[in-house]
């Protein structure tokens, strides 16, 4: 299946977000943030509901240059959250020589929340520029609870465009995983005298 969304002409940038989605899953995708005159950040958000279980993944794409800002995607971060998409950050944990100051707020995200990079399974650059090197500029971000069930590869594009196809799926999924209820002792309940007798007898 694949969701195209259209965009209104007031945006600051040109771009597009095409999702793939297995249609055996039940999904909803809502277009969240744009790039128009005096927003920072384009992104869209869609819930993913696989074994009863809901996955929202956000798939993002942020200008060259451009200053992020990431607080409602922060909002909606709950323990089955993936980010996916172009960041156009620098970093050395990514693989480029240098962190530039937009690599910095990334990376700061990830440290300052409970969010994990995933690499590719290749470690490979994810845009190939025609005649001048690679980039690493598509990342993929999740939670802890998600980071041992999500396998991240690349694939070829078909097109000409320099980016590869990321491909990323998340295994088997349980049931979510619940603290045990702590006891509590209802004493206006208590039956005293039976409580006695038991140590008596004890």
């Amino acid at each position: 299946m694949v969701t195209r969304n259209l965009l209104k002409y007031s945006r600051q940038i040109a771009s597009g977000i095409i999702v793939f989605v297995k249609l055996s899953l039940n999904a909803k995708l809502i277009a969240y943030r744009q790039m128009t005159t005096d927003d920072n950040l384009e992104f869209v958000q869609m819930h993913i509901w696989r074994q009863a279980i809901r996955i929202r993944v956000f798939f993002l794409h942020n200008p060259t240059n451009n200053k992020p800002d990431f607080d409602s995607i922060l909002l909606n971060w709950y323990s089955k959250c993936l980010i996916l998409g172009h960041f156009n950050a620098s970093s050395n944990r990514w693989g480029y020589t240098a962190t530039s100051f937009i690599g910095s707020i990334v990376e700061n995200l990830v440290d300052s929340n409970t969010i994990d990079f995933i690499e590719n399974e290749e470690n490979s650059p994810t845009f190939l520029f025609f005649g001048r090197g690679v980039s690493h500029s598509d990342l993929l971000l999740t939670l802890p609870a998600l980071s041992d069930r999500v396998h991240h590869k690349l694939i070829d594009s078909p097109g000409s465009s320099g980016h590869v196809i990321l491909l990323t799926r998340i295994i088997k999924l349980g049931p979510s995983y619940r603290e045990p209820r702590q006891t509590y002792l209802n004493l206006k309940k208590a039956n005293q005298t039976k409580f006695d007798e038991v140590l008596t007898d004890f």
